[in-house]
């Protein structure tokens, strides 16, 4: 794993990218690693072509959230209804675990990542941040406080579609997908009204949506 670390730190060298986020985006490999130690028992990675995207440069962490650069065809005809038909750089958000959903954090990871990847030659002067997640559910705000972080993430995006048939939120909550969701373990107040939801036949899924502050 060091000798992997250092290869990719030659490379962010190579290209001028600072040390400091070299660090922040090679914290993910922890964060994997003691992912499979809390399933298994021993340190691993099973997530290895999530992993390779940090190893590769196409994603980076960038204060609180991950950045990837990537083509949507929906968020491209999102644009295009709207008159927008400059190049846009594309940013899919990724919420890394283990640290608080802080906005203000947000935030400054947003203006962050519009500078980057302008400077980086992404294309476009224009950004459109695109997230994919369980967390954009709108569900969420009415199990909520209107004051969580969770839910003044999602209301700074724009829903665009949604995949019931994905069970992310089972996965981050409680770290598993049961069959039966009475069988889950809930202590915090989230996972006991998310367990609630399952067991009336609710699916969470995922919902898509864009952020256009930065158009």
């Amino acid at each position: 794993m060091k000798e992997i670390s250092l290869d990719v730190k030659k490379k962010y060298q190579a290209e001028g990218i600072p040390e400091k986020i070299y660090v922040e985006t090679m914290t993910d490999l922890d964060v994997w690693a003691q992912v499979y130690k809390n399933e298994h028992g021993v340190l691993g990675i099973k997530e290895y072509k999530w992993v390779e995207k940090s190893l590769d440069l196409k994603v980076f962490k960038l204060g609180r959230l991950q950045f990837e650069p990537v083509k949507d065809n929906q968020v491209e005809e999102f644009l295009h209804v709207r008159g927008i038909l400059d190049e846009v750089i594309i940013l899919n958000t990724h919420i890394q675990s283990g640290e608080p959903l802080d906005f203000d954090l947000c935030q400054q990871s947003y203006e962050t990542a519009v500078e980057f990847f302008k400077a980086r030659g992404n294309g476009g002067e224009k950004v459109i941040f695109v997230c994919d997640s369980w967390l954009l559910n709108p569900k969420l705000a009415t199990l909520l406080s209107a004051n969580n972080n969770i839910v003044k993430f999602q209301q700074q995006y724009k829903i665009i579609s949604k995949d019931l048939s994905k069970r992310q939120a089972e996965e981050r909550l409680f770290q598993k997908v049961e069959d039966n969701p009475k069988l889950y373990k809930a202590t915090t107040s989230l996972q006991m009204k998310v367990r609630d939801c399952l067991i009336k036949g609710e699916r969470l899924g995922n919902y898509k949506g864009v952020n256009t502050k930065f158009l």
